[in-house]
């Protein structure tokens, strides 16, 4: 075997010793996150809440309550998200360590109506409006 193939060979296998060596510090980390009780949406620099309670349900008024009263790490900067902000949170559902599938509620009123508000549901993505008085989950983002 010439030299050229012996060097060729050797920085394949050298790559893939560094690929999978990347993949399960990946998973390493992955699974950090998920058991935090909170983390960083890097494209979008939100912090989510990721803790699950099955009872962590209540109306709109009661969400935007819980999130604006949390209080982590010193920062109480929590709030209920935006429409576009909780779409972005059922796109990256396998980043939170337990969700329902449910509906989640929005901090965004329906225009005109002062009853209702957007919210989503977790299972297939589909945003739709709910009365305010309903009962929906709650995350907070910050």
């Amino acid at each position: 075997m010439n030299v050229r193939r012996k060097t060729v060979l050797y920085l394949f296998f050298l790559t893939v010793i560094f690929v999978l060596s990347y993949i399960e510090n990946t998973k390493k980390e992955v699974q950090k996150v998920r058991e935090a009780d909170y983390f960083l949406d890097v494209k979008t620099g939100n912090t989510w809440e990721n803790k699950f309670e099955e009872d962590m349900q209540g109306t709109w008024a009661y969400a935007k309550e819980y999130c604006t009263s949390i209080d982590r790490n010193g920062s109480n900067k929590w709030r209920l998200p935006t429409k576009e902000e909780l779409y972005r949170g059922y796109q990256i559902t396998s980043r939170f360590k337990k969700k329902a599938n449910w509906r989640y509620w929005s901090l965004t009123s329906v225009p005109k109506n002062d009853k209702l508000a957007y919210c989503i549901n977790f299972h297939g993505g589909m945003m739709m409006t709910c009365k305010k008085s309903d009962s929906l989950y709650i995350k907070c983002i910050k």
